[in-house]
Order: C-alpha cells, then sequence, then structure tokens
C-alpha cells in the first residue's frame, strides 16, 4: 500500500516553550493538511476496471431509488492546487461508465497551479459526485495550497453566494493542534448564501486511533474508510433493487479520542473506558 506522506508543523507547538497555554493559538498559515488517499497494489493493464462499478455502488446505498438524482442539491468538493485535467479525466470517466451528463464547474480561489499529488483525489471527489448524483451542481474548488490559511477561505466561498452549496466534501485533515476549536466556526451552524443549512464532511485519515481536523470539530461528519461487499455479484433484475451485503470498517482508517473537542450532548459512550467528556471517533479498532 503507498501512503501519501504527511507534511505537519504548528507554530503553537513551536511556542509552547515560551508563551503560556492560554496565549497559544494556532497560525493558520502555519498548518499543513494532506489528503489521506491509499493507493492499493492492484495489477496493472487489466482488460477492464477494477473494483465496484458506479451502478453498483448506487444500488448498495441505495441511490438507484433517488428519482430527482441530486436535483436541487449543490456540493462543494473543496481540494488543494489546480488539477488542469479534471474536466478531460471526468469526459473519460462518464465514456467508460455509461454515465450521463453532470452540472459541474471548477472555481480557482487565489491562483492555484500543478496538483502536487492531489490529482487523484480531486478526480476520485469529482467522479463519485458525478455518478451517484449527476442532477446536482457539482462545484470543484480548488485553493491556492494546503494551509488553514488557503482552504478555510475556499471552503466560505464554497457556501457563499453565487455558489451556495449546501454538502461539503473535504478530503484531507491534519492532526489536531491546539487551538483548533477557533476554527469550528467555519462549520458550525452555517447557512448557504440562498439560506440553506450546509453539511460538512472530512476525512477521518488513514491511521489507527489517529484524530484529524477537520474531521474532530463537532460540527463536521468524519468519514473513514470502508470494505463494501454487494449481496450480488452479478447484474440486478431490477434497476431499483437493493444490493447491500456487508461492510466492515478499516482497520487502519482513522478513529480515537480528540484532545481538544468537547463531546457531543448527543455522543453517548457505549464503554465505560471511552472519555466521556472529549469528541471520540470511531473506527473498526477502537
Amino acid at each position: 500500500m503507498k501512503k501519501l506522506s504527511v507534511l505537519f508543523l504548528s507554530l503553537a507547538a513551536l511556542l509552547a516553550a515560551t508563551v503560556p497555554l492560554m496565549a497559544q493559538v494556532p497560525d493558520p498559515g502555519h498548518i499543513y493538511v494532506y489528503p489521506p488517499i491509499r493507493l492499493s497494489n492492484q495489477p496493472q493493464n487489466t482488460p477492464g476496471p477494477i473494483g465496484i462499478l458506479p451502478v453498483q455502488f448506487k444500488a448498495a446505498y441505495g441511490f438507484n431509488r433517488i428519482p430527482n438524482l441530486g436535483q436541487g442539491q449543490t456540493i462543494a468538493i473543496v481540494d488543494a492546487y489546480d488539477d488542469p485535467n479534471i474536466e478531460a479525466d471526468l469526459a473519460v470517466y462518464k465514456a467508460q461508465f455509461h454515465l450521463g451528463p453532470c452540472n459541474f464547474q471548477k472555481v480557482k480561489v487565489g491562483n492555484p497551479t500543478g496538483n502536487v499529488g492531489w490529482g487523484a483525489e480531486i478526480s476520485l471527489d469529482v467522479e463519485q459526485a458525478c455518478a451517484l448524483a449527476p442532477q446536482s451542481n457539482i462545484i470543484l474548488v480548488e485553493a491556492e495550497g494546503i494551509s488553514f490559511a488557503e482552504l478555510l477561505p475556499a471552503v466560505q466561498v464554497a457556501y457563499s453566494s453565487p455558489y451556495n452549496a449546501n454538502v461539503i466534501s473535504m478530503s484531507w485533515g491534519t492532526p489536531e493542534v491546539s487551538g483548533e476549536m477557533s476554527y469550528d466556526s467555519y462549520f458550525c451552524n452555517i447557512v448557504a448564501g440562498n439560506g440553506q443549512p450546509v453539511t460538512f464532511f472530512a476525512a477521518a485519515g488513514d491511521a489507527p486511533h489517529h484524530v484529524l481536523y477537520p474531521s474532530a470539530s463537532p460540527c463536521v461528519i468524519a468519514v473513514g474508510g470502508t470494505t463494501l461487499t454487494l449481496a450480488q455479484a452479478a447484474p440486478l433484475s431490477n434497476p431499483l433493487q437493493l444490493n447491500y451485503g456487508a461492510e466492515i470498517g478499516w482497520d487502519h482508517t482513522g478513529g480515537g479520542i480528540s484532545v481538544y473537542e468537547s463531546q457531543m450532548s448527543w455522543q453517548n459512550p457505549a464503554c465505560a473506558t471511552w472519555s466521556t467528556t472529549k469528541r471520540w471517533l470511531l473506527n473498526r479498532s477502537a
């Protein structure tokens, strides 16, 4: 398995020896994120695609039963750097899997250039949104770089007018930092420019018992990796048939107890050894 390296520097950590704890406020310009994407060692140059097809994903999770195909929703995918080939890659993906058109546009915040290892993440995010919700408005918002100072303004652009995203995907994260709660205001009680409430999703990471931010925020839904097994491998006789078999969380997906974020009132631990004061995120090993 190949794991992208982590680039992380916390100004708060550098100043810890000289500045009182209460005075430590993280510098968003010195907090860097990475996309927790794992590339498996699959056979190369196979005659056809390997894995679960878009039509199978739709049947597994019930997307095949949603008649409006996401119409009326705006999905924003916030990633770093520019993917100059995303439109061409999306066209190839749609042709390969016989998908219809998508309402897709790319928005640059600042002057992002080069994908610097983010191209696979951007393609994955955009292509799956197109496959599962083709009638939604899909917006790729590209930040200039990988610091919070660059990514969090891109998140604001996504839900503000004229884009008004009400679902925002953030496939990136960083190890927790002291003072991260000051960034929760980017995600808590947010409404889009058209007045719709906004739902945020963030990657939980790819290391066991390892908590990332912003997935640790109580206002963000943490998304981990799973292995999905279909109930039926052959094509379905009924296009509205559900085909969910089983699902197991990866041992190496993110999870654990937040060092800083308080537990939400509705989150009740099922085990006395877990924290009763801090937010906890489950994975298979937890």
